[in-house]
């Protein structure tokens, strides 16, 4: 390593350290900011130096490439049931951006209910065309979709409240059923982590997990029995108030959001700001539960600019929260043969 390249890196990790040791930002709960050096993109778009000016500069304006401003999203497409071999499933777009996440309910026997952990257990994976997209970058493909799971599970395991009624699941001192949330990214297009989230939250509202009891026959023997109905023998997830993830990109001296992968490719750095959404509109920002904070990409961050992202993240992920309720509000409710998926705006 030549003397610049350890230069950079020994500044590089100096700031690293600067903010693993921030611990207060004026937030409440979850008050974690983690930081990888580690690529955000799995896609890096080759662009010159005349390229990544010319976007740097555009940002600076609030103007970009395809006419948006740097707190707009472009088109966000859900679909729901989409997978019927599974509990409940949806399919995102933004962009060229195409997420499908299954959900899966096992019904397990254990020794004892009460010591095995009743959380979500969550599987990310690209597609084999992003894998033969990346061109020798697969352990950096490997790495990137290790930190969405890892998201994802510090999101809907690392505190109470993402699904509310996750109690439900617990059916006797040893019998439980058990959730798997299988996520594939199809394609990538930029601002992955954003769509992950939200097809994660829209897969667990529409799952569907069968009522069952358990009829114990005698001290060592127990069974399962499913009542015969007529009507929907069945309860979902009441993942109404699931988290969703705002990434907030950081271009020459702008903030901005959902970049596309040739925006991504002149972003120094990203922080990942999951969010539960606000009981209501009246309630202030420091009293939103943030559930995680993390930074990613090589480039570093100053500490003194991470509560203006945090804002900017709150701004955004309150408009984000409510169009995606009232999205996944009108698929429930409406006939899913009829209407399956929706398009929508919001920024």
């Amino acid at each position: 390593m030549d003397q610049l390249s350890r230069h950079w890196f020994d500044e590089t990790w100096c700031q690293i350290k600067s903010i693993c040791e921030l611990v207060d930002i004026g937030y409440t709960t979850a008050k974690r900011v983690e930081e990888a050096v580690s690529p955000f993109a799995m896609l890096p778009a080759l662009l010159g130096d005349f390229e990544k000016t010319f976007i740097i500069r555009g940002f600076a304006e609030r103007c970009r490439t395809d006419g948006r401003d740097v707190d707009d999203y472009r088109p966000i497409w859900i679909e729901s049931s989409v997978l019927h071999t599974t509990n409940g499933s949806a399919r995102v777009k933004i962009g060229t951006t195409d997420i499908l996440v299954g959900v899966k309910c096992q019904l397990i026997e254990c020794e004892d209910t009460s010591e095995e952990s009743n959380q979500l257990r969550f599987t990310v994976e690209p597609s084999l065309f992003i894998y033969a997209r990346a061109r020798g970058k697969r352990k950096a493909v490997r790495s990137f979709a290790r930190s969405i799971r890892m998201a994802l599970e510090a999101a809907y395991n690392g505190g109470e409240g993402a699904i509310t009624n996750m109690n439900r699941l617990i059916l006797s001192n040893k019998f439980m059923w058990r959730i798997y949330v299988d996520v594939v990214i199809l394609q990538h297009g930029g601002n992955v982590v954003d769509a992950v989230f939200i097809a994660v939250k829209a897969a667990l509202s529409d799952t569907k997990v069968t009522q069952v009891r358990v009829v114990v026959h005698d001290e060592h023997l127990s069974f399962i029995h499913c009542d015969r109905s007529t009507g929907p023998n069945f309860f979902r997830l009441e993942a109404a108030h699931a988290p969703l993830a705002v990434t907030v990109n950081q271009i020459g001296d702008s903030i901005a959001v959902d970049c596309t992968t040739t925006e991504e490719a002149a972003v120094r750095t990203a922080l990942w700001v999951v969010m539960d959404q606000p009981e209501n509109a009246r309630i202030p920002d420091d009293q939103i539960r943030l559930r995680l904070i993390k930074q990613m990409g090589a480039g570093g961050i100053d500490p003194c600019s991470i509560p203006e992202m945090i804002d900017f993240a709150l701004k955004i992920g309150r408009e984000l929260h409510t169009a995606v309720k009232s999205r996944l509000e009108v698929i429930r409710n409406s006939d899913s043969s009829q209407v399956g998926s929706l398009s929508f705006h919001t920024g």
